[in-house]
């Protein structure tokens, strides 16, 4: 009996225990409109290209239960969907198994909620909710759903796609100038050319150079004669190998059929009387035992005549008279060319054959002849097949693809080969950091942007565009600098980071479009200036009639929406 007794017992206070949480549940659930949330910002904001969740709750004392937890379950919700937020939870004092803020029976308590969703086009209508649903025990009830934030500021999404990617250039010289350097000997005392001398060596050198398709662009002719005689005979004699030589060349080269034979200034004409400088060199680099002397007496002796004579009284002078002097009584002739290079037609043509027999900068080259991508496209391939060592084929393959926006994964493993051939490379890195911000992988376009800022690449338009997308409004207007100040996603981030006169500024120097005239007109909405709003709109959607439908529903100017001024705007 006493057994039965002690059963029912606790059974009684089960129940009591069960009616007691379930009473406890639905109290609170009741006065569930007493906690108070903010959310900021409200509405939501994209920042960056996400949405940055910040909400405060706060719960009034003798409220909480001891023993129960509630779940917060937070969403954004749009168009039917869902997307759910990391969870969280707030609890009573005695729970200890949950995590999360814990608020007090007696003097209740405050919670903060931080998360960060990717943003995409459909979460314009988005509403920030949370589903309530506390627990106690082995007890659950629903509190329903709390309505937090409802649409989605969008401004800094309109960001203009202005990344630009880096085109490996070619080395390419349409003018490359060139020269074939050659001289003339003459017998001592002696201003005519010997028919050994036209004949030789360097003369049919020249011939070979002019033959070759060089196109002459110039001569030069500088005389000379040994430094021994008499200074004014020698000063003559050096003038008089000028003309002999100028005479022969002129002769010879009509006989070539080169028209600039008879212009004047086609030649450069000079004239040395005793060439020391030469004797000085000559015996340098000769193996007279007292070179060293003749050196020392050239360098030190003032005067023509005592150097002259010092020399003469040398040991080795009958074998410098014979060996060296001869090799000073001379003509030093240049001729000077730009090289044959072929046409930019020929280029063209021989680049669409199958296995062009182009060189890598002529092939480089001919993909700036034409337009066409695709053409390009081909070319750079044949260039990787013929030349796969330069690292400038493929990464102008990864160009491509980066310019056509949906190839990003491709580019990066191109790039990243091109790095194994060039591994200190800006322009490589810094179109890897274009691939990954495609991609979205901010973190990884940000270091390879850094890494080719390293290397030398002017990127700061990139690295600021990066910077707006990661929400980092300041930093982007600290890359963009005075360089770039006068530009719509310059004006895009002073707004962002509420500086709205920079915004301005920015903005009237930038190229005027649909684009500048609707972010003026959100300024002004933010800087309550209803009639620079409506004048700016106005002129957005005369340029871009899609801008009406994005203006109606656009939240920056739900403070205006019902003005007749915004409505006429708008019509």
């Amino acid at each position: 009996m006493k057994t039965f007794q002690i059963k029912l017992f606790l059974a009684a206070f089960a129940l009591t225990a069960f009616f007691s949480s379930c009473n406890s549940l639905k109290s609170m659930k009741t006065k569930s409109n007493t906690i108070s949330y903010e959310a900021k910002p409200s509405p939501l904001e994209v920042r960056g290209d996400s949405i940055d969740v910040l909400v405060t709750g706060k719960i009034p004392a003798k409220y909480f239960d001891k023993k129960t937890s509630i779940s917060l379950n937070p969403s954004i919700n749009y168009n039917g969907t869902a997307t759910k937020l990391k969870p969280a939870f707030i609890k009573g004092e005695l729970v200890v198994d949950v995590k999360g803020a814990t608020i007090s029976k007696l003097t209740g308590g405050t919670f903060t909620y931080t998360d960060r969703v990717a943003y995409n086009d459909k979460m314009a209508d988005a509403t920030l909710v949370f589903d309530l649903i506390a627990t106690k025990g082995k007890k659950c009830l629903s509190f329903g759903s709390v309505e937090l934030a409802k649409g989605t500021l969008t401004t800094a999404y309109s960001i203009n796609t202005t990344d630009v990617a880096m085109l490996a250039a070619d080395n390419f010289q349409k003018v490359v100038p060139v020269e074939q350097k050659g001289q003339i000997l003459f017998n001592i005392d002696d201003a005519s050319i010997s028919a050994k001398q036209k004949k030789s060596a360097d003369i049919k050198a020249f011939e070979s150079f002019v033959k070759s398709g060089n196109q002459l662009t110039g001569i030069s002719i500088s005389s000379y004669a040994s430094p021994d005689g008499e200074l004014r005979r020698n000063d003559q004699l050096s003038i008089n190998r000028t003309d002999a030589t100028y005479e022969f060349l002129l002769s010879w080269l009509k006989k070539k059929g080169v028209k600039q034979v008879n212009d004047s200034s086609f030649y450069k004409k000079s004239a040395t009387a005793e060439d020391w400088d030469g004797l000085k060199q000559a015996a340098a680099n000769s193996d007279l035992a007292d070179r060293d002397q003749i050196i020392s007496i050239v360098s030190t002796v003032a005067d023509p005549i005592e150097r002259e004579n010092a020399i003469k009284k040398l040991k080795s002078y009958q074998k410098l008279a014979n060996k060296l002097l001869p090799t000073l009584r001379r003509s030093e002739v240049t001729l000077i060319a730009t090289a044959k290079r072929k046409s930019d037609a020929e280029i063209s043509v021989e680049a669409a054959k199958e296995t062009p027999t182009l060189t890598i900068e002529e092939l480089l080259y001919a993909s700036t002849l034409t337009t066409d991508e695709a053409v390009k496209l081909t070319i750079y391939n044949k260039a990787n097949a013929a030349f796969p060592a330069d690292w400038r084929p493929i990464a102008n393959i990864a160009y491509t693809y980066l310019n056509q926006g949906s190839k990003a994964d491709d580019a990066i493993v191109l790039l990243n080969k091109a790095a194994s051939l060039d591994k200190d490379n800006a322009i490589i890195y810094h179109n890897l950091g274009v691939a990954y911000a495609q991609k979205h992988d901010y973190v990884n376009a940000e270091r390879n942007y850094l890494l080719a800022k390293s290397f030398g690449a002017q990127n700061n338009l990139n690295l600021g565009n990066l910077k707006i997308r990661q929400g980092d409004y300041n930093a982007a207007l600290s890359y963009y600098g005075s360089v770039n100040s006068c530009s719509y996603n310059a004006a895009l981030a002073a707004t962002l980071a509420g500086n709205y006169d920079q915004a301005l500024k920015s903005l009237d120097c930038a190229q005027q479009n649909a684009s500048v005239y609707y972010l003026r007109a959100v300024i002004a909405a933010r800087t309550n200036k209803l009639d620079n709003l409506t004048t700016n709109l106005s002129r957005a959607i005369l340029e871009d009639q899609s801008l009406k439908a994005k203006a109606v529903k656009d939240l920056e100017f739900k403070k205006y929406a019902e003005t007749d001024a915004f409505k006429v705007a708008v019509r």
